[in-house]
């Protein structure tokens, strides 16, 4: 069919969509299909909103026990410190302790020489306020996997300790016995120090494996997962804790590629990480075909429409 001539009137009808275009309106208009829903299902909501519907009564047994646990709670009357041997009036309690007990600074440092970062609250005369290791006089001795150290350093150094349960101040007594340097006595105890000379900041380990994992499976970034260690640490603002953000990120680049290569075998390289060629970290895909492992012998003799 030849095409009009281009000065030719062309006549359009009132409605150019005419009455498929309402049709379509009126489809657009039409609620969207509900979705069909299977036993399993209903029955899988019900029990939620059951459960839900149970706990609803309990609301305020629940508020109790949470203003219960920031008071004595059975330790009302008592006045000394609960180790059997010990007589001295109870100052303070750690929260991260099984039970949370009430013990003096003494006890309290005792109990704690391998626990240096729990959270630790003093009792003020009306209710628990927070305190620390450090001020409860608690001074960690590294090099020696807690053992008495022979020539331990003179002077003990403040270090500023990230874990999951916050930012913390530790004072650390390093070893001089000169078996290890202080950046390896701070990874034997599994503190990755944020500096080779003269650490003052070191994140746990399980601090680092638990950003990773959050960074690969719900993209947390740094500085969310930073902000929040410092608002578990202090949520009102008046004592921010001091600002080692730079620091963490810095340890999280390091941590990731000595992960990565631990995992590729390269701990058991004499040649070390540095030898470790291009591509050699690579993982594997399991489902793509690799001749000696999941193909059959003569694969190459096949049928083209078997290969």
């Amino acid at each position: 069919m030849d095409d009009p001539p281009e000065d030719a009137a062309i006549d359009l009808p009132d409605d150019p969509f005419g009455e498929s275009f309402e049709h379509w309106i009126s489809d657009a208009d039409m609620p969207p299909r509900k979705r069909r829903r299977t036993t399993t299902t209903r029955r899988r909501k019900k029990n939620r909103l059951a459960l839900l519907t149970e706990w609803l009564p309990f609301r305020d047994t629940y508020m109790d026990e949470l203003v219960r646990h920031d008071g004595r709670g059975d330790f009302m009357g008592v006045t000394e410190c609960t180790v059997a041997a010990c007589e001295s009036p109870w100052t303070s309690r750690c929260l991260d302790c099984f039970g949370s007990p009430l013990l003096c600074d003494h006890c309290l440092c005792e109990a704690h020489t391998r626990q240096p970062i729990h959270r630790v609250q003093t009792w003020n005369g009306r209710h628990f306020e927070k305190h620390s290791l450090l001020d409860a006089g608690l001074c960690l001795q590294l090099g020696h996997d807690d053992r008495t150290c022979p020539n331990p350093r003179q002077s003990s150094t403040k270090l500023t300790v990230v874990d999951t349960s916050g930012i913390h101040t530790v004072a650390v007594r390093f070893c001089d016995c000169g078996t290890a340097p202080t950046y390896v006595q701070l990874l034997r105890v599994r503190w990755w120090p944020a500096t080779m000379k003269r650490p003052r900041t070191a994140i746990t380990l399980r601090t680092c494996e638990l950003f990773h994992a959050l960074t690969l499976q719900g993209k947390m970034n740094a500085y969310d997962f930073w902000h929040g260690l410092a608002r578990i640490t202090d949520g009102t603002g008046l004592k921010p804790a001091k600002n080692h953000y730079k620091d963490f990120i810095r340890v999280m680049r390091c941590f990731r590629n000595v992960r990565m290569a631990k995992r590729g075998g390269r701990g058991h390289d004499p040649a070390g990480i540095a030898a470790t060629s291009i591509g050699e970290l690579v993982v594997e895909c399991p489902a793509c075909p690799q001749p000696g492992r999941n193909m059959p012998d003569g694969w190459e003799d096949a049928p083209k429409d078997e290969k």
